[in-house]
């Protein structure tokens, strides 16, 4: 039986995604050994693979909000730290290894065992005439000096940064649709789309049910982003100012007291966000591609408010494909949800429709099965990628 190697990256927005295509390679009987850090141990053992921690310099990676330059350049320092000991502990090498794309090493890994590998992208896919047209974050801080250490000590293939947001791969798992994917239909047949998969990822969080005959919006600004209190708070004031029943997530901006929140709003620390989206008419979101891709799924309009790194691109073509609106976070107020809020309920049937449409296309996606079934047809093969 081929044995499997994932390397994840550790965060949330990471691991949920790839859960159901480890579920779906467990279910075949495969041995899946998933590297990660102890905080996700609970969820890949849950998934059907064997937790295998990471070196301790993993831990830092995803402790605080960070724009790409500086994601990147966290990584890297990741990568160089825990390479010796990932090449020791996947010896012998896996038959096949899968990684996040956000995962550097992963791709470094693959290539200096000879082993054919398979991205997991939890964003969008990215190419480089993409990242010319959008303009293609600075560089990492020292990124070129660890490109080259990573070129000499490992044979990594690493030509210069953009190398580094363009995962190298004989397969790449999306977990979204063409549709939905900017310039989708400009990705080759290596881009499988899986859809989001959100009725097969775990479901966790406080099951919170709305109450009262008002129309329910939910307010979430994600787990990493999510640390503004005051921000939350004026949120939900404004919707229950305009005739809705809130709920908040409070993520990170729960620590300490909560005190009294306005009436008509509930908040709390974590909540089962795909059993709420089911109930609501209304999602306040940071723009994180899984959070957009959850609304999506239930067929939820949103008002986006992007903090950093991927959420400006996800909101902006939420918005492009006419199920949301964006509002700067700077732009923030009573006035400017007033007129969001406006917006939506003026058009809602064309923002439902457009929901709706995004909805069908994740269910239309290629089947989960048949893109394990692409993925194990490389065991044995030659490596296409490096």
């Amino acid at each position: 039986m081929p044995r499997l190697a994932f390397l994840g990256f550790p965060a949330r927005g990471h691991t949920a995604p790839s859960l159901p295509v480890i579920a779906e390679l467990a279910r075949r009987g495969l041995e899946v050994d998933y590297h990660s850090t102890p905080a996700f141990r609970a969820l890949i053992e849950g998934a059907g693979a064997r937790f295998v921690p990471y070196p301790p310099a993993a831990e830092g990676l995803a402790a605080a909000p960070a724009d790409t330059a500086e994601l990147l350049a966290r990584s890297l320092a990741a990568a160089e730290a825990m390479l010796p000991s990932l090449l020791a502990a996947l010896e012998p090498a896996p038959d096949l290894v899968l990684f996040d794309a956000s995962a550097l090493w992963g791709p470094i890994l693959a290539r200096r065992l000879g082993r054919p590998c398979v991205a997991s992208i939890t964003t969008f896919a990215l190419n480089r005439p993409m990242l010319r047209m959008l303009g293609a974050p600075a560089p990492a801080a020292g990124a070129a000096p660890a490109l080259e250490r990573l070129n000499a000590r490992y044979g990594a293939g690493l030509g210069d940064p953009l190398d580094l947001l363009v995962p190298d791969a004989d397969l790449r798992f999306v977990y979204t649709s063409r549709a939905f994917q900017p310039a989708g239909r400009f990705f080759d047949a290596t881009h499988l789309f899986l859809g989001p998969l959100a009725d097969r990822r775990p479901r966790d969080g406080a099951a919170v049910r709305p109450a009262g005959p008002r129309p329910l919006a939910y307010v979430s600004l994600g787990t990493l982003f999510n640390r503004d209190r005051a921000l939350l708070r004026r949120i939900g004031e404004a919707l229950a100012a305009q005739g809705w029943q809130v709920i908040v997530s409070l993520g990170d901006a729960g620590a300490g007291e909560q005190g009294p929140w306005p009436e008509h709003v509930q908040a709390h620390p974590f909540v089962d966000q795909i059993g709420v989206l089911a109930e609501a008419r209304l999602f306040v979101t940071h723009g994180g591609m899984n959070s957009v891709s959850e609304a999506l799924s239930q067929g939820v309009p949103m008002i986006a408010i992007p903090q950093a790194v991927d959420q400006h691109l996800v909101a902006r073509q939420a918005a492009n494909l006419g199920a949301a609106v964006v509002v700067a976070r700077e732009d923030v107020s009573a006035g400017s949800l007033a007129a969001a809020l406006a917006r939506i309920e003026a058009g809602r049937a064309a923002f439902e429709s457009a929901a709706a449409d995004l909805q069908r296309s994740f269910a239309e996606a290629l089947p989960l099965a048949a893109a394990a079934d692409q993925a194990l047809a490389l065991v044995g093969r030659e490596p296409a990628h490096g």
